[in-house]
């Protein structure tokens, strides 16, 4: 089993192993009570591949969202509330090889929702991925480019 664990500012998420040649993503949405996350329920999930809109979902009552992709794609995952930044993440699911792509993979995404206030923010999340994600050859895995997330991370003003 394939793991790897990525903490990202408001987007944690684990990638490893799992049945058939595709990503699995089990996600979560929620705000933070003091330590304690709470799950948002109806935020919009829609997830992109290039332009065409793949998959459109709103998170359930506990904040949790399902979706599977197709790997050999691009695609781009936002998640959206009224009151709250939207955010994204770029998913680079090309250039696996089909022995490294048997049994697929799963990817726990969590989303940190963080009430609206900053316009700057705002426009900066808006044209930016907070994460950006592809297959590492030499490690096999999904991976972030962390480099990327921290130059994001250092712009927001929130």
């Amino acid at each position: 089993m394939k793991l790897a664990l990525f903490l990202l500012y408001s987007l944690p998420f684990t990638v490893f192993c799992q049945s058939g040649d595709n990503l699995f993503i089990d996600g979560f949405t929620f705000t933070l009570n003091d330590t304690i996350e709470n799950g948002i329920s109806m935020v919009a999930i829609d997830i992109k591949q290039g332009r065409n809109t793949y998959i459109t979902s709103l998170s359930n009552e506990d904040g949790k969202f399902q979706a599977g992709l197709s790997l050999g794609h691009v695609y781009t995952i936002q998640v959206s509330k009224r009151g709250y930044y939207s955010k994204s993440i770029l998913i680079d699911l090309t250039g696996i090889p089909s022995s490294d792509a048997e049994g697929g993979f799963l990817m726990e995404l969590r989303f940190s929702l963080i009430p609206d206030t900053n316009k700057k923010d705002r426009r900066l999340l808006r044209k930016k991925p907070l994460g950006i994600c592809s297959y590492n050859a030499s490690t096999k895995q999904l991976e972030f480019d962390m480099d990327y997330t921290a130059t994001i991370k250092s712009k927001l003003h929130h």
